[in-house]
């Protein structure tokens, strides 16, 4: 017991020693969709409830997650000090957690300790904790690592329901049951009898169910990339999550990769020779050091599902910081055994204090370093900026900062410095955007179809070209333009919108209405969405209708002058 007292008050310290200044933070980035303007959060009801369980994000099927951004919004409404709270009290947990698997792996207690508390202020980990969407990893973490442990402690019935909860959280980790049977076969020395597969049998299913529906919401948002690239990006983000973990500096939200792929490049093939080796190695050494591959294994394992990510609307990405927080497990596994064998050596105790004082004391202080660079967006991006210059989407969401406040000729001069890197359609579409905003007409233009000539089946140009002829009052190209963008992705629900818009304007109510409809298929929080539909439902004189569609949009819009007029 005084173990676990230790334990918990050492885990509560350092991570708010960590992280703790993340409490006053606000809202980033994906937050906004899936809290900010997310209306099935607003509520615990089984309206909201059966929305969550049935939609996707929209593209991962995360309704646990959800529900929990529910909880906090019962509790302190949309200020984001208790959904940060969470996300600290959800780390803190996954740390004791992480403690009990390495003492249940038979790491020794003290060292187990270390190795927890290591997790609890690793700089890697940052991302995971302290931005909002993150919540994914953190709660499906939680509950794969309790899976581990109650399996660990052969209560199967407990184990397999948090593996449910756990993909219900998130799919990411439905490799887990690969982890259990190398456990089984590496570790237990035990063999594939009927008894075991018996066992195993529920996870694998489990795993299976939820690897469908997560790739039903992934297929209309991933790029098709060759299988040789995945698998070559896959030993170079492997190796790269051990290089951060073990110097975590010049940690980014994004690592872009912008030039071509190839078994060729030194920055790839160095990498997959040294996953190939370390099997290689690892095998060989399978009975005197089992830990060693069942560790090698079970990390590549986890991060296995985060590998088809490295392509992704037009832009490739070497890794991403919260794809290796339950990875990191089997690190730091690797690491106790490590020091398990120094103490055989009998290093005096003093000698290790120190050891693991130079090892937290300087993980905690490039936590807080990298804890502040998500103090707002505009320091995240910058910050961003500096580690990837070369980045298309570090640019884009820098510039788009900048054009909101106004700032155009600063929005501009990113853009134009990311041309330098090499043109990209984004890039093209965002300078037009600027020049639409200051009025240059025909500069807006010209950007605008330069981008459809970069990609003629992408519709973002179509959708920008269609809202600067919308408002420059060309009604009909803009139709048609819209109609354009949405042939080309019928899931964009804001083109759908405005398409809508235009031909209720027309008098065009039921075609009108079939598009709305559609679009609030495939995003039940738009506001334009709900904001056309009313209007359309008041055209057609059904008031009390149109007052359910106006009130949702008026939640998504408070200070929304227009809804409040429209109001019946």
């Amino acid at each position: 017991m005084r173990y676990w007292i230790i334990a918990a008050l050492a885990s509560v310290t350092l991570t708010l020693l960590a992280f703790g200044e993340s409490i006053g933070y606000g809202f980033h980035s994906d937050d906004f969709f899936l809290i900010q303007q997310n209306l099935s959060i607003r509520a615990i009801n089984l309206e909201n409830l059966k929305t969550v369980f049935t939609t996707f994000d929209p593209e991962l099927y995360i309704p646990l997650i959800f529900v929990s951004f529910m909880v906090d919004y019962a509790i302190g409404g949309l200020e984001p000090t208790m959904f940060h709270i969470t996300n600290l009290l959800l780390h803190i947990g996954n740390t004791l957690l992480i403690i009990w698997c390495l003492n249940l792996f038979k790491v020794h207690r003290w060292i187990a300790l270390f190795c927890g508390l290591l997790f609890a202020v690793h700089p890697l980990h940052t991302e995971a904790v302290v931005w909002l969407s993150g919540r994914k990893d953190l709660l499906s973490g939680f509950f794969a690592l309790l899976t581990l442990a109650l399996y660990l402690r052969n209560n199967t019935k407990l184990s397999l329901l948090a593996f449910l909860f756990g993909l219900l959280a998130k799919a990411s980790i439905a490799p887990l049951p690969a982890v259990l049977v190398l456990h089984h076969v590496l570790i237990e020395k035990g063999s594939l009898n009927k008894a075991f597969i018996k066992r195993i049998t529920p996870y694998i299913l489990l795993s299976i169910v939820f690897l469908l529906i997560a790739a039903l919401g992934k297929e209309r948002v991933i790029d098709e990339g060759s299988l040789l690239g995945m698998g070559l990006m896959a030993g170079r983000s492997s190796v790269f999550y051990v290089q951060k973990f073990l110097a975590p500096v010049n940690l980014s939200i994004v690592y872009p990769y912008r030039e071509v792929i190839t078994l060729m490049n030194m920055a790839f093939l160095i990498p997959c020779l040294l996953v190939i080796g370390t099997l290689l190695a690892s095998f060989k050494l399978r009975r005197t050091a089992p830990v060693l591959l069942f560790s090698t294994l079970s990390y590549l394992a986890l991060l296995s599902l985060s590998f088809p990510n490295y392509q992704k609307a037009g832009l490739q990405f070497i890794a991403v910081d919260r794809y290796a927080y339950l990875p990191s497990l089997f690190l730091l596994l690797l690491l106790g055994s490590l020091i398990s064998s120094l103490r055989k050596i009998h290093l005096p105790t003093a000698a290790l204090l120190t050891i693991g004082g130079l090892i937290l004391a300087p993980s905690i202080a490039l936590a807080r370093v990298q804890t502040r660079t998500w103090s707002s967006p505009i320091v995240l991006w910058e910050h961003a900026l500096e580690v990837s210059p070369e980045s298309v989407l570090v640019r884009l969401d820098l510039a788009r900062i900048y054009r909101e406040q106004g700032r155009y000729e600063e929005a501009f001069s990113v853009l134009q410095e990311g041309l330098s890197y090499g043109e990209h359609i984004q890039l093209t579409l965002a300078a037009g955007a600027i020049y639409a905003r200051v009025g240059q007409i025909a500069d807006a233009r010209e950007q605008f179809e330069k981008a459809k000539g970069m990609d003629a089946n992408n519709p973002e140009p179509y959708f920008y070209q269609a809202s600067l002829e919308e408002q420059l009052g060309n009604a009909e190209v803009a139709l048609g333009l819209y109609h354009r963008a949405v042939d080309l992705d019928d899931s964009y629900v804001l083109a759908r919108a405005r398409l809508a818009n235009l031909l209720l304007e027309k008098g065009e109510i039921d075609k009108a209405k079939l598009y709305l409809e559609e679009a609030l298929h495939w995003n039940q929080s738009s506001f334009e969405s709900h904001l056309t539909m009313g209007k359309l439902l008041l055209k057609k004189g059904e008031d009390t209708e149109a007052r359910i569609y106006l009130e949702k949009a008026l939640a998504l819009r408070p200070g929304n002058i227009e809804i409040r007029s429209l109001l019946p």
